[in-house]
Protein backbone atom coordinates (compact mmCIF):
# COMPACT_ATOMS: atom_id res chain seq x y z
CA UNK A 1 0.00 0.00 0.00
CA UNK A 2 1.19 3.42 -0.87
CA UNK A 3 1.70 5.52 1.74
CA UNK A 4 -0.18 8.69 1.76
CA UNK A 5 0.07 12.03 3.25
CA UNK A 6 -2.28 12.56 6.48
CA UNK A 7 -2.92 15.64 8.60
CA UNK A 8 -4.49 15.24 11.81
CA UNK A 9 -6.14 18.31 13.03
CA UNK A 10 -7.60 19.85 16.64
CA UNK A 11 -7.43 23.35 17.25
CA UNK A 12 -8.60 24.36 21.15
CA UNK A 13 -8.64 27.69 22.87
CA UNK A 14 -6.90 25.69 26.06
CA UNK A 15 -3.89 24.17 26.26
CA UNK A 16 -4.19 21.55 28.89
CA UNK A 17 -7.59 19.71 29.17
CA UNK A 18 -8.65 16.13 28.25
CA UNK A 19 -9.00 16.83 24.76
CA UNK A 20 -5.63 18.08 24.60
CA UNK A 21 -4.25 15.06 26.12
CA UNK A 22 -6.31 12.86 23.82
CA UNK A 23 -5.07 14.10 20.90
CA UNK A 24 -1.54 14.48 21.22
CA UNK A 25 -2.01 11.16 22.16
CA UNK A 26 -3.53 9.77 18.94
CA UNK A 27 -0.83 11.89 17.04
CA UNK A 28 1.81 9.76 19.27
CA UNK A 29 0.48 6.50 18.61
CA UNK A 30 0.12 7.45 14.79
CA UNK A 31 3.51 9.28 14.26
CA UNK A 32 4.69 5.88 16.00
CA UNK A 33 3.63 3.69 13.44
CA UNK A 34 3.80 6.37 10.14
CA UNK A 35 6.22 8.51 11.30
CA UNK A 36 7.18 10.59 7.80
CA UNK A 37 3.68 10.65 6.35
CA UNK A 38 1.70 11.55 9.41
CA UNK A 39 1.34 15.58 10.30
CA UNK A 40 0.02 17.74 13.20
CA UNK A 41 -2.01 20.75 12.87
CA UNK A 42 -2.90 22.12 16.10
CA UNK A 43 -3.23 25.78 18.04
CA UNK A 44 0.01 27.72 18.76
CA UNK A 45 -1.34 27.95 22.65
CA UNK A 46 -0.18 23.99 22.96
CA UNK A 47 2.48 23.74 21.22
CA UNK A 48 3.94 27.13 23.95
CA UNK A 49 2.80 25.85 27.23
CA UNK A 50 2.53 22.04 26.56
CA UNK A 51 5.83 19.99 27.29
CA UNK A 52 3.67 16.56 25.68
CA UNK A 53 3.50 18.19 22.31
CA UNK A 54 7.42 16.84 21.95
CA UNK A 55 6.22 13.59 21.98
CA UNK A 56 5.33 14.21 18.38
CA UNK A 57 6.68 15.59 15.08
CA UNK A 58 5.85 17.36 11.87
CA UNK A 59 3.64 20.35 14.03
CA UNK A 60 2.03 23.06 12.65
CA UNK A 61 0.32 25.45 14.47
CA UNK A 62 -2.13 28.28 13.71
CA UNK A 63 -2.72 31.40 16.46
CA UNK A 64 -6.60 30.28 17.34
CA UNK A 65 -8.72 32.06 19.99
CA UNK A 66 -11.80 31.08 20.22
CA UNK A 67 -13.82 33.79 21.61
CA UNK A 68 -12.79 36.26 19.01
CA UNK A 69 -14.78 36.04 15.57
CA UNK A 70 -12.15 37.91 13.09
CA UNK A 71 -9.45 36.17 14.73
CA UNK A 72 -11.23 32.88 14.39
CA UNK A 73 -11.34 33.48 10.84
CA UNK A 74 -7.95 34.42 10.59
CA UNK A 75 -6.85 31.25 12.22
CA UNK A 76 -8.77 28.87 9.68
CA UNK A 77 -7.74 31.27 6.45
CA UNK A 78 -3.57 30.53 7.75
CA UNK A 79 -4.62 26.69 8.46
CA UNK A 80 -6.17 26.56 4.73
CA UNK A 81 -2.86 27.56 4.09
CA UNK A 82 -1.06 25.25 5.70
CA UNK A 83 -3.21 22.68 3.96
CA UNK A 84 -2.39 23.52 0.99
CA UNK A 85 1.70 23.12 1.21
CA UNK A 86 1.52 20.03 2.68
CA UNK A 87 -1.16 18.73 0.13
CA UNK A 88 -2.76 16.05 2.38
CA UNK A 89 -4.33 13.21 0.68
CA UNK A 90 -6.49 12.76 3.92
CA UNK A 91 -7.42 15.11 6.84
CA UNK A 92 -8.53 13.75 10.16
CA UNK A 93 -10.36 15.88 12.28
CA UNK A 94 -10.61 15.61 15.99
CA UNK A 95 -13.97 17.16 17.66
CA UNK A 96 -16.59 19.31 15.77
CA UNK A 97 -15.01 22.17 17.31
CA UNK A 98 -16.80 25.16 14.70
CA UNK A 99 -13.64 26.18 13.29
CA UNK A 100 -12.96 22.73 12.05
CA UNK A 101 -15.88 22.76 10.25
CA UNK A 102 -15.07 26.34 8.85
CA UNK A 103 -11.56 25.10 7.94
CA UNK A 104 -13.52 21.74 6.18
CA UNK A 105 -15.38 24.75 4.24
CA UNK A 106 -12.61 26.69 2.58
CA UNK A 107 -10.69 22.92 2.21
CA UNK A 108 -12.03 20.62 0.10
CA UNK A 109 -9.87 17.49 0.35
CA UNK A 110 -10.81 14.47 2.05
CA UNK A 111 -11.64 14.42 5.31
CA UNK A 112 -12.73 12.56 8.31
CA UNK A 113 -13.67 13.39 11.52
CA UNK A 114 -13.51 11.99 14.51
CA UNK A 115 -16.83 13.01 16.48
CA UNK A 116 -16.84 12.94 20.27
CA UNK A 117 -20.48 14.01 20.94
CA UNK A 118 -23.24 12.91 18.64
CA UNK A 119 -25.73 13.69 21.01
CA UNK A 120 -25.06 17.24 22.96
CA UNK A 121 -24.86 17.10 26.45
CA UNK A 122 -27.41 18.11 29.16
CA UNK A 123 -27.26 21.43 31.19
CA UNK A 124 -25.18 23.27 28.59
CA UNK A 125 -25.68 26.59 27.37
CA UNK A 126 -28.63 26.83 24.71
CA UNK A 127 -26.73 28.63 22.24
CA UNK A 128 -23.63 26.84 22.63
CA UNK A 129 -25.39 23.48 22.13
CA UNK A 130 -27.10 24.81 18.84
CA UNK A 131 -23.96 26.38 17.40
CA UNK A 132 -22.09 22.78 17.91
CA UNK A 133 -25.42 21.26 16.64
CA UNK A 134 -24.81 23.23 13.23
CA UNK A 135 -21.17 22.61 13.18
CA UNK A 136 -21.84 18.74 13.25
CA UNK A 137 -24.50 18.74 10.71
CA UNK A 138 -22.38 20.50 8.05
CA UNK A 139 -19.30 18.26 9.04
CA UNK A 140 -21.45 14.87 8.81
CA UNK A 141 -22.54 16.13 5.36
CA UNK A 142 -18.90 17.32 4.67
CA UNK A 143 -16.62 14.20 5.61
CA UNK A 144 -15.74 10.85 3.62
CA UNK A 145 -15.47 9.02 7.39
CA UNK A 146 -17.04 9.32 10.95
CA UNK A 147 -15.40 7.89 13.42
CA UNK A 148 -17.27 7.37 17.02
CA UNK A 149 -15.46 5.51 20.09
CA UNK A 150 -17.84 2.88 20.63
CA UNK A 151 -20.96 0.95 19.02
CA UNK A 152 -23.73 2.76 21.02
CA UNK A 153 -22.92 6.19 19.71
CA UNK A 154 -24.44 5.12 17.04
CA UNK A 155 -27.86 5.28 17.87
CA UNK A 156 -26.95 8.85 19.38
CA UNK A 157 -26.26 9.96 16.02
CA UNK A 158 -28.87 8.12 14.59
CA UNK A 159 -31.42 10.10 16.97
CA UNK A 160 -29.83 13.39 16.69
CA UNK A 161 -29.74 14.02 13.58
CA UNK A 162 -32.93 11.59 12.59
CA UNK A 163 -33.64 13.64 9.15
CA UNK A 164 -30.80 11.46 7.39
CA UNK A 165 -31.58 7.88 6.92
CA UNK A 166 -29.83 4.87 8.43
CA UNK A 167 -28.20 3.58 5.51
CA UNK A 168 -26.62 7.33 4.92
CA UNK A 169 -24.68 7.24 8.32
CA UNK A 170 -23.96 3.25 7.65
CA UNK A 171 -22.10 4.12 4.50
CA UNK A 172 -20.01 6.86 6.56
CA UNK A 173 -19.63 5.58 10.24
CA UNK A 174 -16.52 3.59 11.50
CA UNK A 175 -16.60 2.55 15.08
CA UNK A 176 -13.02 1.85 16.43
CA UNK A 177 -13.64 -1.30 17.99
CA UNK A 178 -10.47 -1.01 20.45
CA UNK A 179 -11.62 1.90 21.60
CA UNK A 180 -9.64 5.36 22.40
CA UNK A 181 -6.27 6.70 21.20
CA UNK A 182 -4.45 6.99 24.57
CA UNK A 183 -1.10 6.23 24.91
CA UNK A 184 0.47 5.52 28.48
CA UNK A 185 3.04 3.42 28.03
CA UNK A 186 5.53 5.68 28.77
CA UNK A 187 3.93 5.75 32.47
CA UNK A 188 3.98 1.54 31.86
CA UNK A 189 6.61 0.93 34.28
CA UNK A 190 5.63 3.63 37.05
CA UNK A 191 2.74 1.93 37.17
CA UNK A 192 4.16 -1.20 37.51
CA UNK A 193 6.52 0.04 40.64
CA UNK A 194 3.04 1.45 42.53
CA UNK A 195 1.32 -1.77 42.00
CA UNK A 196 4.17 -3.57 43.41
CA UNK A 197 3.96 -1.89 47.09
CA UNK A 198 1.58 -3.45 48.69
CA UNK A 199 0.50 -0.31 50.44
CA UNK A 200 -3.35 0.16 52.34
CA UNK A 201 -5.41 2.14 50.03
CA UNK A 202 -5.87 5.82 50.38
CA UNK A 203 -9.29 6.47 49.21
CA UNK A 204 -11.96 3.82 48.82
CA UNK A 205 -13.37 6.00 45.39
CA UNK A 206 -12.01 8.50 43.09
CA UNK A 207 -13.85 10.94 40.34
CA UNK A 208 -11.61 12.69 38.24
CA UNK A 209 -12.77 15.31 35.88
CA UNK A 210 -15.08 18.17 35.42
CA UNK A 211 -18.09 19.97 36.97
CA UNK A 212 -20.42 19.63 34.32
CA UNK A 213 -23.76 18.60 35.07
CA UNK A 214 -24.00 15.51 32.57
CA UNK A 215 -21.15 14.23 34.82
CA UNK A 216 -23.27 13.56 37.96
CA UNK A 217 -20.94 14.66 40.54
CA UNK A 218 -24.34 15.68 42.37
CA UNK A 219 -25.95 12.71 41.89
CA UNK A 220 -22.85 11.34 43.60
CA UNK A 221 -22.69 14.01 46.69
CA UNK A 222 -26.26 12.95 46.77
CA UNK A 223 -25.19 8.59 47.45
CA UNK A 224 -22.67 9.78 49.12
CA UNK A 225 -24.99 11.44 51.85
CA UNK A 226 -26.63 8.87 52.13
CA UNK A 227 -24.21 6.45 53.39
CA UNK A 228 -24.07 5.09 57.03
CA UNK A 229 -20.67 5.34 56.74
CA UNK A 230 -18.90 7.86 54.96
CA UNK A 231 -16.28 6.56 52.37
CA UNK A 232 -12.90 8.04 51.79
CA UNK A 233 -13.51 10.11 48.93
CA UNK A 234 -11.00 12.29 46.61
CA UNK A 235 -12.88 14.37 43.97
CA UNK A 236 -10.30 15.55 41.36
CA UNK A 237 -11.75 18.83 39.37
CA UNK A 238 -10.42 22.51 38.77
CA UNK A 239 -14.14 23.61 39.78
CA UNK A 240 -14.84 24.54 43.25
CA UNK A 241 -16.43 21.95 45.21
CA UNK A 242 -19.07 22.94 47.72
CA UNK A 243 -20.39 20.02 49.54
CA UNK A 244 -20.72 19.48 53.83
CA UNK A 245 -20.73 15.61 53.22
CA UNK A 246 -17.99 13.73 55.48
CA UNK A 247 -15.28 11.81 54.12
CA UNK A 248 -14.57 13.93 51.10
CA UNK A 249 -10.83 15.11 50.03
CA UNK A 250 -11.10 17.96 46.97
CA UNK A 251 -8.10 18.23 44.76
CA UNK A 252 -8.77 21.50 42.94
CA UNK A 253 -6.31 21.74 39.97
CA UNK A 254 -5.26 19.90 36.70
CA UNK A 255 -3.13 16.93 36.67
CA UNK A 256 -0.26 15.82 35.09
CA UNK A 257 -1.17 12.24 34.13
CA UNK A 258 1.53 10.74 36.48
CA UNK A 259 -0.14 12.46 39.20
CA UNK A 260 -3.24 11.27 38.03
CA UNK A 261 -2.14 7.81 37.77
CA UNK A 262 -0.95 8.13 41.16
CA UNK A 263 -4.54 9.10 42.82
CA UNK A 264 -6.05 6.15 41.27
CA UNK A 265 -3.37 4.16 42.26
CA UNK A 266 -4.13 5.07 45.49
CA UNK A 267 -7.93 4.44 45.31
CA UNK A 268 -10.03 1.15 45.19
CA UNK A 269 -12.29 2.27 42.23
CA UNK A 270 -12.90 4.58 40.20
CA UNK A 271 -16.64 5.88 39.73
CA UNK A 272 -18.06 7.45 36.73
CA UNK A 273 -21.36 8.74 38.07
CA UNK A 274 -22.25 10.33 34.43
CA UNK A 275 -26.41 11.08 33.55
CA UNK A 276 -25.28 11.01 29.81
CA UNK A 277 -22.04 10.31 28.65
CA UNK A 278 -20.41 9.99 24.41
CA UNK A 279 -16.68 9.08 24.06
CA UNK A 280 -14.82 9.21 27.13
CA UNK A 281 -11.14 7.75 28.00
CA UNK A 282 -11.79 7.57 31.28
CA UNK A 283 -12.28 4.06 31.68
CA UNK A 284 -9.33 3.29 29.79
CA UNK A 285 -7.24 5.21 32.08
CA UNK A 286 -8.59 3.76 35.29
CA UNK A 287 -7.90 0.48 33.77
CA UNK A 288 -4.64 1.10 33.02
CA UNK A 289 -3.61 1.55 36.58
CA UNK A 290 -5.44 -1.32 37.33
CA UNK A 291 -8.18 -0.09 38.66
CA UNK A 292 -12.11 -1.37 38.73
CA UNK A 293 -14.65 1.17 37.56
CA UNK A 294 -17.98 2.29 38.85
CA UNK A 295 -20.00 3.53 36.13
CA UNK A 296 -23.57 4.60 34.62
CA UNK A 297 -24.72 2.36 32.33
CA UNK A 298 -25.04 5.47 29.45
CA UNK A 299 -22.80 6.39 26.33
CA UNK A 300 -19.58 4.50 25.83
CA UNK A 301 -19.39 2.99 29.35
CA UNK A 302 -22.00 0.33 27.79
CA UNK A 303 -19.50 -0.74 25.70
CA UNK A 304 -16.32 -0.36 28.13
CA UNK A 305 -16.94 -1.76 30.95
CA UNK A 306 -18.18 -5.29 31.60
CA UNK A 307 -19.46 -6.36 35.16
CA UNK A 308 -17.06 -8.61 37.48
CA UNK A 309 -14.24 -8.41 34.51
CA UNK A 310 -13.30 -4.32 34.71
CA UNK A 311 -15.50 -2.59 36.90
CA UNK A 312 -19.71 -2.39 37.70
CA UNK A 313 -22.51 -0.64 35.80
CA UNK A 314 -25.68 0.60 37.03
CA UNK A 315 -28.26 2.55 36.51
CA UNK A 316 -28.03 6.02 35.17
CA UNK A 317 -29.50 9.08 36.82
CA UNK A 318 -30.39 6.35 39.76
CA UNK A 319 -29.12 7.53 42.95
CA UNK A 320 -30.75 4.29 44.66
CA UNK A 321 -28.76 2.08 42.24
CA UNK A 322 -25.65 3.90 42.36
CA UNK A 323 -26.03 4.35 46.53
CA UNK A 324 -26.70 -0.02 46.50
CA UNK A 325 -23.26 -0.65 44.83
CA UNK A 326 -21.50 1.92 46.88
CA UNK A 327 -23.14 0.10 50.24
CA UNK A 328 -22.19 -3.12 49.09
CA UNK A 329 -18.46 -1.93 48.19
CA UNK A 330 -16.46 -4.37 50.25
CA UNK A 331 -18.14 -7.41 48.52
CA UNK A 332 -16.71 -6.77 45.05
CA UNK A 333 -13.12 -7.70 44.32
CA UNK A 334 -10.97 -7.41 41.61
CA UNK A 335 -7.49 -8.68 40.45
CA UNK A 336 -5.98 -5.30 39.17
CA UNK A 337 -2.99 -6.91 37.46
CA UNK A 338 -6.10 -8.81 35.30
CA UNK A 339 -7.68 -5.18 34.90
CA UNK A 340 -4.70 -4.15 33.38
CA UNK A 341 -4.06 -7.11 31.15
CA UNK A 342 -8.22 -6.64 30.22
CA UNK A 343 -7.18 -2.94 29.00
CA UNK A 344 -3.99 -3.51 27.18
CA UNK A 345 -6.12 -6.02 25.04
CA UNK A 346 -9.06 -4.37 24.55
CA UNK A 347 -7.64 -0.78 24.36
CA UNK A 348 -4.94 -1.41 21.70
CA UNK A 349 -3.17 1.76 20.72
CA UNK A 350 -0.94 -0.39 17.63
CA UNK A 351 -4.57 -2.42 16.60
CA UNK A 352 -6.49 1.27 16.52
CA UNK A 353 -3.52 2.97 14.43
CA UNK A 354 -3.47 -0.10 12.17
CA UNK A 355 -6.89 -0.05 11.58
CA UNK A 356 -7.35 3.84 10.97
CA UNK A 357 -4.20 4.81 8.64
CA UNK A 358 -5.48 2.06 6.69
CA UNK A 359 -8.98 3.32 6.37
CA UNK A 360 -7.42 7.26 5.40
CA UNK A 361 -4.84 5.56 3.42
CA UNK A 362 -7.34 3.64 1.18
Amino acid sequence: MENKKIVLLCLTDTAFSGLVDHFISMAYGMQKEYKENCFVLLSEKVQKVNPDVNLVSNVHTVDYHKSNLIASLKSAVHAVKILNKIQPNHIFVYGENPIHTLILLFYRGRASVNLLDPKSHSGGNKLFQFLYFFSKLLLIVRVNYIYLACDNLKYQLYNSFSFFSRDYFDKKIRVMDYGNFIQLELLEKYVDELNSAAAEKQFDICYFGNMHKYKGVELLLEALGKLPQPLRTVIVTRQELKTEVAGISHIQCYLSMKELVEIIHSSRFVVMPYLDATGTHTVQIANFCGAPVIAADTGCFTNFVTNGINGIKFVAGDCNALLAVLTDLNKFTFEREAIRQYNREYFSMEKSALKLYADLNS
